[in-house]
């Protein structure tokens, strides 16, 4: 566990840019440690707000998870980029970002080395993806200045979140490559951010097919809308 702040009600929403760059230094200081250990196959950085996302503690906080297998869902994910790059010759994420910066309408915030939008196939209103612009394939390759400006990017996408949508709990993930195989081309390190704002019924855990009511575009444009105390 990555205790965020010593006050009690310090959101990252809440913090100083300084604040968060500490979080995410400590992140990539306890990734670059578990990955040197033994025996380690995939690392899991995730942070829950919110009873809805599942979060048991109310003081901000932050979990690190390290296993000795790769989870099911990183294989996938990690198999999809592989199939795309297989067949186009590039990364599947790079795709996503040209296309997002020549389309703008579901971009949320773009800064110097981070872009964050609202996916075209968003399963939930408001989930976004956060991508650095340079392919890494590994979060530990993160250098001080994408730090900051990463900071910077956590501080205003999830301020938007807490102004917009009135401090909605959610979950956000760090997804990296598994440990043996960073590196790679056709894989691209991001952070998925999903307020839990519906929860799955009978039809998306009976199928596995999502309803999302809101367009991506709208989505987007709301959280873009919003002002950010300075």
């Amino acid at each position: 566990m990555i205790i965020e702040n010593p006050r009690h009600n310090r959101f990252l929403a809440l913090m100083s840019q300084a604040e968060i760059a500490s979080v995410i230094q400590t992140y990539k200081n306890r990734y670059c440690f578990l990955q040197s250990l033994k025996g380690i196959e995939a690392i899991t950085i995730f942070k829950n707000h919110g009873p809805l996302s599942g979060c048991s503690l109310v003081h901000p906080h932050s979990q690190i998870v390290a296993t000795p297998v790769v989870p099911y869902q990183i294989r996938r994910r990690a198999d999809i980029s592989r199939e795309f790059f297989d067949v186009n010759g590039k990364c599947l994420h790079c795709t996503f970002i040209k296309k997002e910066l020549k389309h703008q309408k579901r971009i949320v915030f773009e800064t110097s080395h981070f872009l964050t939008f609202v996916p075209y196939a968003a399963p939930m209103p408001f989930v976004m993806l956060l991508l650095p612009k340079k392919h890494l394939a590994s979060f530990d390759k993160i250098s001080p200045n994408e730090i900051r400006d990463l900071a910077l990017h956590l501080k205003v996408v999830l301020g938007k979140l807490y102004y917009g949508l009135d401090n909605p709990d959610f979950n956000y993930t760090i997804r990296c490559f598994p440990v043996k195989e960073r590196g790679l081309e056709y894989f691209h390190w991001h952070i998925g951010i999903i307020p839990r704002l519906t929860q799955p019924a009978g039809f998306e855990i009976g199928s596995g097919i999502f309803i999302n009511t809101m367009l991506p575009e709208k989505a987007a444009r709301q959280l873009r809308n919003v002002k950010i105390p300075s």
